[in-house]
């Protein structure tokens, strides 16, 4: 899956390697995820108020943290892109609302990883966990439960770096999307039309789907076929409006060139403000197409930190064997693209 690579790739670039430094790693077999580093990690609670709480630990440390996340989280991710490949791929009948959410749950755990990989992202806690950061911290006041920003920040010695938490004061999905909206926005303002006219264009498209729409547009879209009834599912009535399997089947094989052109299609159809009941079909192929630029996204910067800091690749090698048994990764390429 190749992308563009200008200058809001090195954005992008820049950011994973300053959030996951040399050092870091996420071995396959033991890997400490965040939540199992907020209770066996090593690190100070600086301070912990209704606003914040303030962390100080290892740059490595929290690194690893991080990429083991991302590792799992692209675990998710390539269930779900495993699952849509069968789908479409086998003449089985499946339900194109249900195949709709599928997609959905593939964006959202690709956008997590994306997140986490470059140290601006979305922690749920609950209130026991938060209770113990408060109690390490020894204050008397904590933030809410639920999702919190998690913010990479500064080095405050040689190894030791400040990490930041604030609530978000959203839900969980809203508040990943807001994330990821953001990083999207900052490779944004960092592209170049001239030099790399391509990505310009694919992050530009980004940036529209959130300006015109919701900045949790991708969850809203998802609600309106899941739970809205008589929206996405309607094969009883022989009515389909959600046609995931066949716009994907008339679409193959894909580049990015493609991508970005039916990106920019389907977007010039969209108004401000526009409600997405208003057009079911075109907003589930906008987040079909946002996906596969997602994925392409986030292969592309995984394979490079590995490389850039020799990191053990046999999770990737895991996770590639599994795509590779089920049609997903071919001598072509990756499904659906052709490249």
């Amino acid at each position: 899956m190749n992308i563009p690579k200008g200058t809001g790739w090195q954005e992008l670039r820049a950011a994973c390697l300053a959030a996951i430094p040399e050092g870091s790693a996420a071995p396959f077999t033991r890997p400490v995820p965040l939540h199992e580093w907020r209770r066996r990690g090593i690190f100070r609670v600086a301070s912990c108020s209704r606003r914040e709480i303030a962390l100080e630990t290892a740059g490595a440390e929290i690194g690893s943290a991080l990429l083991s996340d991302a590792e799992h989280l692209m675990d998710n991710a390539a269930e779900h892109h495993a699952t849509l490949r069968a789908w479409i791929e086998e003449r089985v009948w499946h339900s194109p609302g249900w195949a709709l959410v599928t997609v959905y749950y593939w964006s959202f755990f690709l956008g997590m990883s994306l997140s986490r990989l470059v140290g601006q992202t979305s922690w749920f806690l609950d209130r026991a966990a938060i209770a113990d950061l408060r109690l390490l911290a020894s204050s008397i006041q904590q933030p809410p439960a639920g999702a919190l920003d998690l913010n990479i920040g500064p080095y405050v010695s040689a190894t030791d770096r400040r990490v930041l938490l604030f609530p978000s004061g959203l839900q969980l999905h809203d508040a990943v999307w807001r994330r990821v909206g953001h990083l999207f926005g900052r490779m944004f303002a960092a592209s170049d039309a001239n030099t790399s006219p391509l990505e310009y264009r694919m992050l530009r498209c980004i940036e529209n789907a959130r300006s015109r729409v919701s900045a949790r547009w991708p969850s809203l879209i998802r609600n309106a076929v899941n739970y809205r009834p008589g929206c996405g599912y309607r094969e009883v009535l022989r009515r389909t409006d959600v046609d995931v399997g066949r716009y994907l089947k008339q679409s193959l094989p894909l580049n990015m060139e493609d991508v970005v052109s039916e990106f920019e299609t389907g977007l010039l159809r969209v108004a401000p403000g526009m409600p997405l009941i208003d057009d079911v079909p075109l907003f589930c192929r906008l987040l079909i197409i946002f996906t596969l630029t997602m994925a392409a996204i986030n292969a592309n910067l995984h394979v490079e930190l590995l490389d850039r800091n020799s990191l053990d690749r046999r999770w990737l090698v895991l996770r590639n064997n599994f795509l590779r048994t089920r049609g997903v990764l071919h001598r072509g390429g990756t499904w659906p693209f052709a490249d």
